[in-house]
């Protein structure tokens, strides 16, 4: 399933997933009270409904805590920026809580780390809550894996590896479950604060656990005084900085397709939510999968003059083409998703050379697999000629696509002398019956296959 997130797909998706946490945070950013979704329509409309009723100094202490944390990266990334304004934030409502009303603040958080205890194995409730623990668990692993991969294109220091990560995330749950703890995966938020704030292994993560337990067992009372508009500010800018840009006009210079892919998936899980936006990038990665495979790039192949290349006519135009010969290539493995597909593209190159065509070569130096299905219908193929009076030759096999011909039989309806190195060489022997150089190269072969 990893493997269908392409890039694109990230991109949109963690590109929407940022705005949708971003605009979330103008909460408690400008003071305001609206119902938190992950559509963006339903935030913007509650934002635009209470946005005469905004905070005046929450809106102030949290535009210039995201001020000075922009203004502090230019400087220097090196600075402390979000522990620098959490420090002023306390400070302010500390000793000037009197003057800023109405702002609201962490205040009393419970201590302590939570309590040891055996989940109840009530198989009943085990039944009921399966199909949504199934779709957290599919959620939270493709969030990680999507976040992991969108940070992993920023740096050179690590790469993500799929399967350590399902193993890590379940390992992890299983044991928060025995201290009552949530259901976790990545955060995009928390993500991206790491990232901007210079983290680039997992002892970051390590000494945040270490001054996590450090804070909930003796520094709890000193967070009370600290804004919620300053920890909303940090969130803003840290997720903003996901929002791809860059790699979208990218995409949209090199290949619309996978243009269309990426902003299929930003308006999907912007407008859908996370859950469908994730399964629709998913599932349009398998539907372009499988367009492409289907339909693959099959040309024409002309004689560069004055050599023995034979290339695409429709980027050569001084190749030369022969009336009475067909020399073609086709880019995909040959299976069962594109079998009707290469009947179809030959049937109409063979219509187009009309009754003038004596020689067809099929130069298979980009067929990698095939399946029975693909051989069934090559070897359809090749009798249907045979019944026109036409030749046909194969160039370029290879040695694993060579065999799967073999043991499905397809020597039965034509010899080794049909099977070439290169395309030039089956059209000479074509033509000038250079049978020397013929018997040594089906000799070669028959001796590979024995």
């Amino acid at each position: 399933i990893v493997n269908f997130l392409s890039k694109p797909v990230i991109t949109g998706f963690t590109s929407a997933v940022a705005l949708i946490i971003g605009f979330n945070q103008f909460r408690n950013l400008l003071g305001l009270d609206f119902v938190q979704s992950d559509q963006i329509q339903i935030i913007l409309q509650g934002i635009w409904l209470e946005l005469g009723n905004f905070n005046y100094h929450t809106a102030t202490i949290g535009l210039i805590s995201m001020i000075i944390i922009i203004i502090s990266r230019r400087i220097n990334k090196k600075i402390p920026n979000a522990l620098m304004v959490v420090i002023l934030g306390v400070l302010l409502m500390k000793y000037f809580g009197n003057i800023f009303i109405n702002v609201s603040i962490v205040k009393d958080i419970p201590s302590g780390l939570p309590k040891f205890g055996i989940p109840e194995f009530d198989f009943d409730l085990i039944r009921n809550l399966l199909p949504i623990a199934l779709t957290l668990v599919m959620v939270g692993y493709l969030e990680t894996i999507s976040i992991g991969k969108s940070l992993e294109a920023k740096q050179d220091e690590y790469r993500i590896r799929p399967n350590q990560e399902l193993i890590a995330l379940g390992i992890s749950n299983m044991v928060g479950s025995l201290f009552n703890a949530y259901p976790s995966a990545s955060s995009f938020s928390r993500s991206a604060i790491n990232y901007e704030s210079g983290a680039k292994t997992g002892m970051a993560a390590l000494i945040s656990v270490v001054m996590v337990l450090i804070t909930l067992l003796f520094l709890m009372p000193l967070f009370y005084y600290l804004p919620k508009t300053v920890l909303s500010a940090i969130i803003i800018v840290a997720v903003f900085g996901l929002v791809n840009f860059k790699e979208a006009g990218f995409l949209w210079k090199a290949n619309q397709l996978d243009f269309c892919l990426m902003l299929s998936t930003f308006i999907a899980t912007l407008f859908l939510g996370i859950e469908f936006g994730i399964i629709t990038g998913v599932g349009l990665s398998l539907i372009v999968l499988i367009f492409r495979t289907s339909r693959p790039y099959v040309v024409e192949l002309g004689k560069v003059p004055n050599s023995n290349f034979y290339k695409n006519k429709e980027r050569f135009e001084e190749v030369v083409l022969d009336e009475d010969v067909l020399v073609f290539r086709f880019d995909a493995q040959l299976f069962y998703a594109n079998a009707s597909y290469f009947r179809d593209r030959l049937e109409q190159m063979m219509d187009n050379k009309g009754s003038a065509l004596k020689l067809i070569v099929l130069d298979a130096e980009s067929i990698n697999r095939v399946d029975s299905t693909g051989v069934e219908m090559l070897k359809e193929r090749i009798l249907f000629c045979q019944k026109k009076g036409i030749i046909f030759y194969l160039a370029g096999v290879k040695g694993p696509v060579r065999d799967d011909l073999f043991r499905s039989g397809i020597l039965e309806i034509i010899s080794l002398d049909h099977f070439f190195m290169r395309a030039n060489q089956a059209v000479r022997f074509y033509k000038t019956g250079d049978k020397v150089k013929q018997e040594k190269y089906a000799k070669y072969i028959h001796q590979a296959y024995k």
